[in-house]
């Protein structure tokens, strides 16, 4: 082996050493970057289903004053109490509530849903992409 070819191996070495180290400190920012997006994601899923939960929570109170509506209605036909007229004018009142109520859940629903199809099928895109390094 000649001394230039021995120059030349021990620069190469010093090289490599140099770009071994700038990739740890890659790998390094790399992890810090994926539990900075990791917690954010995570974020991301606590509000989502935060979200859900709430329009949950709405729709069986919705449902429960239906059916409490529904009961009184029955118990005022049944009776045939004199006061009934006035009763149903106000049971008339809480019904229309509903409606608006029933249709601004509605909305509510549909816009949950495109979201939840919209990030659904980003995440999907995310996962396939993570799984499969160029």
């Amino acid at each position: 082996m000649t001394h230039s070819t021995h120059k030349q191996m021990h620069q190469e070495h010093h090289r490599w050493q140099a770009e071994t180290a700038m990739w740890r400190q890659d790998i390094a920012e790399w992890r810090k970057e994926h539990q900075r997006r990791l917690a954010a994601l995570q974020a991301a899923f606590d509000e989502h289903i935060a979200a859900l939960e709430q329009h949950a929570e709405c729709l069986a109170q919705q449902e429960e004053a239906s059916v409490h509506h529904e009961h009184y209605i029955r118990e005022l036909l049944e009776s045939g109490r004199p006061e009934a007229v006035d009763i149903e004018q106000t049971w008339e009142e809480i019904h229309e509530e509903q409606r608006t109520r029933h249709s601004r859940h509605q909305e509510a629903h549909e816009r949950i849903q495109r979201h939840h199809y919209r990030a659904m099928a980003r995440l999907d895109v995310l996962i396939v992409t993570m799984r499969a390094p160029e």
